[in-house]
Order: C-alpha cells, then structure tokens, then sequence
C-alpha cells in the first residue's frame, strides 16, 4: 500500500546506506516490518512461486537487524515461502549465521568512492574519452530518487524495461 511505502521509505531515508536501499521502494516489492518505535526494520522482498527474495539485508538500526531477520524468517516460514537475502554485504555475514542461516560467497559489488575518484592517468584514458564523446553529443543526466519518476518517462521504461523482459 502507499501507507507502506512511505513507512519503508521513511525507513530508508534514515538507515539506509546499501547501493540496493533505492530498488527497495520499486512497484514490485512488497514490505516486512519488524520491531517497534525507533527499533523498526524494513525488508523489502519480492515472491517467485513459494520464495520470498529479500533485496539485501533489512535496513534500520544496527541493534536491531538480528531481530528483523529471525522475524522475517518466521513469516516466511508461517507462509510457507522460503526466505533468500540477496546480495547481504559481506561484514554482516556472521549476523544471518547467527540467525540460523546459511551464507555463500557468489560476487562482489564493485563500489567507488565518489568523493575520491579521479580520472586522471593513462589507466583512465578510455573513460575520459567516453565522457567527452557523451558530453560533446549534449546528453545530461538527472537522479531520481524513489518513485519521483515524471509520469512520462515512467511509462517508457515500463516499455522498455517489458520489451526486454
């Protein structure tokens, strides 16, 4: 519901720090909350047939993630669904092991930090010439944050994003 929505976007604007905590509030999830007061977590999750795939770790504060775990797994379970935690990061891999669940290496997510990062040196060359070519040919780009989304544009990644699939 949109009442959820918000509460999960509320969530996320004030723990989240995950490069997955945006796709959190895409149309597709849908929201498990747990705990109470300044101790709620928010697990956004999607079903595939009997499996609840949760988009990372829950997001809220620290003290309380072993918690939003154990209860998400219990619902799950209560559902008969299976509980997946996609993509956790890899310092909080101990905490699902202490919650009764198995962990497994499958990737790392390559993150840069933007506050750092230059293009300078010849390791960089073909970067620098893609951006000059993007900006030479007047392309822009714009974030949106959530579901800011114009309607228009919208609607076409829907269709792109349908002809894709």
């Amino acid at each position: 519901t949109e009442e959820e929505w918000n509460r999960a976007e509320g969530i996320i604007a004030r723990y989240g720090n995950d490069s997955f905590d945006a796709f959190a509030l895409l149309p597709d999830k849908r929201y498990h909350f747990s705990g109470q007061g300044d101790s709620t977590c928010v697990t956004a999750y999607a079903l595939w047939r009997d499996i609840a795939v949760a988009l990372s770790a829950p997001v809220g504060p620290e003290n309380a993630i072993l918690s939003a775990i154990r209860e998400f797994d219990a619902y799950c379970r209560k559902q008969d669904w299976l509980p997946v935690f996609y993509e956790i990061p890899a310092t909080m891999a101990h905490v699902f092991e202490s919650a009764g669940l198995r962990t497994f290496h499958i990737a790392e997510e390559a993150r840069i930090d933007l506050r750092t990062f230059k293009l300078e040196g010849g390791k960089f060359q073909n970067l620098r010439s893609a951006r000059n070519k993007v900006k030479k040919s007047g392309w822009t780009c714009e974030l949106f944050a959530g579901n800011a989304l114009p309607t228009e544009l919208r609607a076409e990644l829907a269709r792109i994003s349908n002809e894709w699939l």
